[in-house]
């Protein structure tokens, strides 16, 4: 199956969107207006792949296609010449398509009632048996001259000339570059009468083709002159109607346009492309006029070009952005907790996911309920958040509200949610701090769950099973040298918001985990270490840490780096905020053995180095890499160096990231202290910019190659570009880039359709900033309507599957 996805990112100051997801949009007249969703179609016979060979002179193809309101017809057409209607729709067939010897293209397009179009493609190779000929046939025009230029005053021309090859010409054709083409008569001796000319210079070309399908050309230049050879001046165009400025924005899926040109001798044809498809003549040349120009959802660059007697033209443009009415209502996507949800914690807030962005005032107190709760509520985006005023009662079920109708909740576009959303769940039973497994830690002298009034008090005699649980207040940081085991951990934790370590433990640090593992850290504010703020010491490369959890934590204003890991596999680091560093990174994970370790939702900012930083530092031992991370949903920005910063890191997945306005390089992976560079990365629906004055959005050095890297926005406002790769073993496609990349660690920096052509791509494309983002000024990073990356997707590539959800869950 081709399929076709969508790559939607919802980017904003503090939450975000990177989405991939089947589907598409379209527009057109005919039925229900409102109607904008193409049909599907897929070509299933002779095969359902994208390629196909016979030595059959003809063909039969066969497929399905479906509409939600319905398919109306299916036509075909062949890019070696012929076209047709197929029998059927839903269930369809086109049966004797003739092939031509080589490559043939067969389009199939479905069509429903609004004018909604999709197509499937199949590449057919006919072969008549000599497919071992690679020699192919020479062509030369005689006719009117063997020279390569030619001047004429007559509208038409005759060609003729010769060919030869080494097994037999099949045929010869011709095509003016200004328009027309045909099949000439004969082959080893041909002629091509009549072919019409524009005024001024126009390029012929006769190409001739053997039995295996090799070709060869020659071209001649005609110009053809009516008596004005000597106007050089060319003529002028203004477009004036729907508006003489450089942009126009509209809701309709059709445009008329108008104008006026004018030129020293006489205008003589006008003429319009779209360089989303479409193209013609004007009406009238001194004054002109265009309609019914069909729009595609986005950008459309309008290009008006007027021609003069003597081949001299000009041009003016028009960048229209079309956004088609939202009409379909918002639905729930995803709730936390989720719906029958047990064991929710007292403390914790309600979140609701829309499938679009909503509208702030319509989300309230009124419309998002918890029975009998009073509340704060947010929004951000297409995500809504309900914060109890006070802490929840334990051990109850709670029903959570998202009012619908007339006086419910809206999207952006005024769209009412169709009906009442509910949900419930049902909160923990309370910790009882008599309990043998639950040791209470309270700085209040004389509180009731003052049993230990220090930290590492109750770390000392806490054991597996055990849950180390600190109320609000402030503290001294500890050291914990014990390890729990997969079945029973042990848990540090806040139980509330407001546990805060602002004086260092005995290493100067907020909190040691001292070669333990199976340990899990989770909701504490550490401010202000000396050294690092929540550090691993005393394992080894070759004995690592196992199973830690860091959750949920904030670590700022650190002397040293905020949260540093050393030898720590199989681990979650996950929510944490890290900020402030005052001499190194947000994150580091570092040294051999620290593998198959996830880095999830984090937020890292403000870092006198690195947000996230990865050294696999083969002279402390082990085998120098970092292999099986998982890297995802992590917001990194402000910092002074890189965002994500990867030395030796190997076959790991990178996804769903959001990473802008860092000193030099969004994404950098290298080798420097480890045993090697970059190898089998899969950089999948991120969001990365580099910003003025910084270097590349992805940059792969010291590369060891096999990355899959696809469904990523990558740009970059300085003078380095989107991709810098080291090493040519990589597979790319569906990015959203700039126009510079480089194959061969910057020393050769190329543009898209030198990158395409030479084979490191397919389907990406050349945006901006201001293209894709509703304000990069204000950080505002949700796409807005009719961004080009909506629509240019994939849900795999390489046997690598995008996200099934993004950052918001979605």
């Amino acid at each position: 199956m081709r399929n076709k996805c969508i790559l939607a990112l919802l980017l904003a100051a503090a939450f975000f969107l990177n989405a991939c997801s089947g589907g598409g949009t379209g527009s057109g007249s005919g039925g229900s207006a409102s109607d904008t969703t193409v049909p599907i179609i897929t070509i299933t016979g002779p095969t359902n792949a994208s390629s196909y060979s016979t030595n059959s002179a003809t063909l039969n193809l066969s497929g399905t296609a479906s509409d939600n309101v319905g398919v109306t017809q299916i036509t075909w057409s062949n890019d070696r010449g012929s076209n047709g209607t197929a029998t059927g729709s839903s269930t369809w067939n086109a049966n004797n398509i003739t092939l031509q010897t080589g490559s043939n293209v067969i389009t199939v397009t479905a069509h429903d009632a609004a004018g909604n179009i999709s197509t499937d493609v199949l590449t057919v190779s006919y072969s008549t048996g000599t497919s071992t000929d690679s020699t192919p046939p020479t062509v030369t025009i005689s006719t009117p001259t063997s020279a390569a230029t030619y001047n004429t005053s007559s509208g038409t021309i005759n060609l003729s000339g010769s060919a030869a090859d080494n097994v037999g010409v099949t045929q010869v054709t011709w095509s003016n570059d200004r328009g027309g083409n045909g099949t000439a008569v004969g082959t080893t001796s041909w002629n091509a009468n009549n072919i019409a000319l524009q005024t001024g210079s126009n390029v012929i070309t006769v190409t001739a083709r053997d039995a295996a399908g090799n070709v060869n050309t020659d071209a001649l230049t005609v110009t053809y002159s009516t008596g004005t050879t000597g106007d050089t001046t060319p003529p002028t165009v203004t477009i004036s109607s729907p508006t003489s400025t450089a942009t126009y924005s509209t809701s309709s899926s059709t445009l008329n346009i108008g104008g006026s040109a004018a030129d020293n001798v006489g205008v003589t044809q006008v003429t319009w492309a779209n360089d989303r498809g479409g193209s013609g003549n004007a009406s009238g040349t001194t004054s002109w006029t265009v309609t019914n120009i069909t729009l595609q959802s986005g950008s459309n660059v309008i290009t008006l070009t007027a021609r003069d007697a003597a081949g001299n033209m000009s041009t003016d443009v028009l960048t229209v952005t079309y956004t088609a009415p939202d009409t379909t209502p918002p639905t729930v996507s995803s709730t936390t907790p989720i719906s029958g949800a047990g064991n929710v914690s007292i403390s914790g807030a309600i979140t609701v996911s829309f499938s679009e962005i909503m509208s702030a005032a319509s989300i309230t107190t009124t419309t998002f309920t918890l029975n009998g709760v009073s509340c704060s509520v947010s929004v951000n985006g297409a995500s809504a958040t309900f914060t109890p005023s006070s802490a929840l009662a334990s051990s109850t079920t709670y029903t959570a509200t998202i009012v619908g109708g007339s006086n419910g909740v809206k999207d952006a576009a005024g769209n009412a949610l169709a009906s009442n959303y509910s949900w419930t769940f049902t909160t923990s039973a309370p910790l009882a701090c008599s309990s043998s497994t639950i040791l209470c830690v309270d700085d209040s002298a004389g509180a009731a769950t003052q049993e230990y009034s220090t930290i590492q008090s109750a770390v000392n005699v806490a054991r597996p099973g055990d849950t180390v649980l600190v109320y609000d207040g402030t503290y001294s940081g500890f050291t914990i040298a014990a390890s729990g085991n997969p079945s029973n951990r042990i848990v540090i934790k806040a139980q509330g918001s407001s546990a805060l370590i602002n004086q260092a433990n005995s290493s100067g640090e907020g909190i040691t985990i001292n070669n333990a593992s199976y340990v899990t850290i989770e909701g504490f504010t550490i401010t202000g270490m000396s050294g690092y703020g929540l550090a691993t010491h005393n394992a080894t490369p070759d004995n690592p840490m196992h199973g830690l959890i860091v959750r949920n934590n904030t670590v700022q204003n650190s002397g040293s780096t905020n949260i540093y890991l050393s030898e720590v596999a199989d681990s979650l680091v996950e929510g944490n905020s890290a900020s402030g560093s005052a001499a190194s990174h947000g994150i580091y994970l570092a040294n051999g053995g620290s593998d198959n370790t996830i880095l999830r939702g984090n937020r890292c900012f403000n870092n006198a180095k690195n947000g996230i930083h990865f050294n696999g530092d083969l002279s402390v031992g082990g085998d120098g890499l970092h292999s099986g991370l998982t890297i995802e949903n992590n917001i990194l920005y402000s910092n002074t160096d890189n965002g994500l910063d990867m030395d030796g890191v190997q076959d790991s997945l990178i996804q769903n990231n959001v990473i802008y306005k860092n000193g030099r390089n969004a994404l950098r992976a290298f080798q420097i202290d480890a045993a090697a560079g970059p190898k089998n990365l899969k950089i999948v629906n991120n969001t990365l910019l580099a910003p003025s004055g910084g270097g590349w959005a992805l940059k792969l050095s010291e590369d060891l190659g096999g990355h899959t890297i696809f469904n990523n926005i990558l740009l970059s406002d300085s003078a380095s570009g989107s991709i810098s790769v080291a090493n040519t073993n990589f597979i790319s496609n569906n990015n959203a880039l700039v126009g510079r990349l480089s194959f061969n660690g910057e020393s050769t920096v190329i543009d898209l359709i030198a990158w395409i052509t030479a084979g490191y791509d397919a389907n990406s494309f050349v945006t901006t900033p201001s293209s894709l983002f509703v304000s990069v000024p204000t950080d505002n990073y949700q796409l807005k309507a009719g961004a080009p990356a909506i629509n240019n997707g994939r849900t795999s590539l390489n046997s690598v599957t995008a996200p099934a959800t993004d950052i918001l869950n979605i």
